[in-house]
């Protein structure tokens, strides 16, 4: 849930000194001279560090007003429920404008006095003081009263495209719904008027996210996240401009391979060749179902359930890169469908096997800078020997020019921990070093091996790195305390309370 942060020529330039030179390390950026004071919610953190050196805040939890907001508010004037992707911009004012995904569908989060207030997705928009990490201001970019062109359907991860991306200030928010129900897995645009733009030229289909590589050459990538399990495969849309992409000017790709089946059938560290092949006219491709049955016959390379991915910034690359994770599945064994393709996982050539149980950490990188069509290489990086021994089920991720970090999603049976933050450095080979955990969610009771819907477990999202606001080492992400109740307008909930967390990690 993700972005590179963008920087202002109308911010001081002591700000981008302040972040950016090594002396500056340990010390965050200074701040707007006529900082405001904001509210900070009153709610213990639903996470817990698990180094010394690790900084943990927590800023905002579900239930709590906006503020002004009258003593009896209605939905839209307090922070939603399952908060997800994140993505923001700095203004002009010096302050900081987060949005942030709503992972609800129509059914709602039912209340102790009958009414489920929080109904299908939404997208919130709050303005942060940087020196407090208070919130100044709280509204929603994305509600039912705005969702003109129709109800939309668990917003999951995101990512803001601005400067950095090529795509210019103060950028816009790229969100989707993950969901193949009729009428979902539509692309959305939001732009810091509010402007909502539907993109299906994207493809129907469980959009986890929808990422811009920057780097190349007069053409703005994005790259697709399918987050379909068992059935999920890698896009890419490349257009001259994010103007020709929002205005459907560009043309729709799938990753394919004719060196692997399957991307189960990597070893770690094995790297393949893999191109980009043509979806020719996706606007005709009217529901997801026609989409998957479109790159199965043009011979896609299928994953196990991709989720969310963000730019290599690595240094010593040579073009450019995506790292993205695979959060895995206990009983997929590939993906066959009768008479046009059969992709098992297998060590014999026969027998087929799980591909996938635990998930993985892959890394694409392109071959030529001036043609992402072209495709490169892909490369498994690490696949998990599960949650009892490190890192496990993969489900967000966010990236630095010093390493990224992952955050867990307990979505398999043998998940019997809290979820984690983990941390993996560069390792200057175009390597990771050996995870860290860093955090961890305060339900050590995690136990996703109960099953029947009573499983415990929370799990946090939407990572993403806030070094260019808030100084070197910082990053900020979101709760899903999937067991927490809430309170709002005198009701509770019987769950799904979330929390929006500051986190410093200092040579992260």
């Amino acid at each position: 849930m993700r972005h590179h942060p963008s920087t202002l020529a109308l911010v001081p330039a002591i700000l981008a000194l302040a972040a950016c030179s090594p002396e500056a390390e340990d010390r965050l950026p200074l701040d707007a001279a006529l900082a405001r004071t904001g509210t900070v919610t009153a709610q213990p953190a639903q996470v817990q560090a698990l180094l010394p050196q690790v900084t943990l805040k927590p800023i905002i939890t579900t239930g709590d007003p906006f503020p002004g907001a009258p003593a009896v508010a209605a939905e839209d004037q307090a922070w939603g429920p399952l908060p997800d992707g994140l993505g923001g911009y700095l203004g002009t004012d010096g302050n900081l404008v987060l949005y942030a995904n709503h992972e609800l569908d129509g059914r709602g989060i039912p209340l102790s006095d009958g009414s489920a207030p929080y109904k299908w997705a939404r997208v919130s928009r709050l303005l942060l003081d940087r020196k407090s990490l208070s919130v100044l201001e709280g509204s929603y970019a994305i509600d039912q009263a705005k969702a003109g062109q129709g109800l939309f359907e668990r917003l999951c991860s995101a990512f803001w495209a601005g400067i950095q991306e090529g795509v210019g200030y103060p950028g816009i928010f790229l969100t989707g719904e993950e969901s193949t129900n009729p009428g979902k897995g539509r692309q959305l645009a939001v732009d810091a008027a509010g402007t909502i733009t539907e993109m299906p030229w994207f493809g129907l289909y469980a959009h986890e996210n929808q990422v811009v590589i920057p780097g190349f050459e007069g053409q703005v990538v994005f790259i697709g996240l399918d987050d379909t399990g068992g059935a999920s495969e890698l896009y890419m849309y490349v257009a001259a401009s994010l103007d020709a992409a929002l205005a459907g000017q560009g043309k729709l790709y799938v990753l394919a391979s004719s060196a692997l089946t399957h991307a189960g059938n990597l070893k770690e560290g094995q790297t393949v060749p893999v191109s980009f092949r043509e979806i020719e006219n996706p606007m005709s491709l009217t529901t997801p179902a026609a989409l998957q049955r479109r790159v199965d016959s043009i011979g896609a390379l299928p994953f196990v359930r991709i989720e969310d991915g963000e730019a290599d910034q690595a240094p010593g690359r040579r073009t450019p890169g995506l790292y993205f994770v695979d959060t895995g599945r206990s009983t997929t064994t590939g993906r066959v469908v009768p008479g046009l393709l059969n992709a098992i996982c297998t060590d014999d050539g026969t027998t087929p096997r799980v591909c996938d149980p635990a998930g993985s950490i892959y890394r694409l990188t392109w071959a030529d800078r001036r043609d992402p069509t072209r495709g490169g290489e892909l490369k498994l990086i690490e696949r998990s020997q599960g949650a009892a021994t490190e890192w496990a089920s993969p489900d967000n991720i966010a990236t630095s020019p010093r390493g990224l970090m992952l955050q867990e999603d307990p979505a398999y049976p043998g998940f019997q921990r809290a979820p984690r933050i983990w941390y993996l450095g560069y390792d200057g080979t175009r390597g990771l070093k050996p995870a860290l955990a860093v955090a961890e969610a305060t339900n050590p009771g995690c136990d996703e091996s109960i099953g029947g819907g009573a499983a415990t477990c929370w799990e946090t999202s939407g990572i993403i790195d806030a070094s260019a606001w808030l100084g070197a080492g910082s990053w900020l992400f979101v709760t899903q305390a999937h067991g927490l109740p809430f309170t709002f307008n005198g009701a509770s909930s019987t769950g799904e309370s979330g929390q929006l967390l500051y986190l410093r990690l200092p040579g992260s």
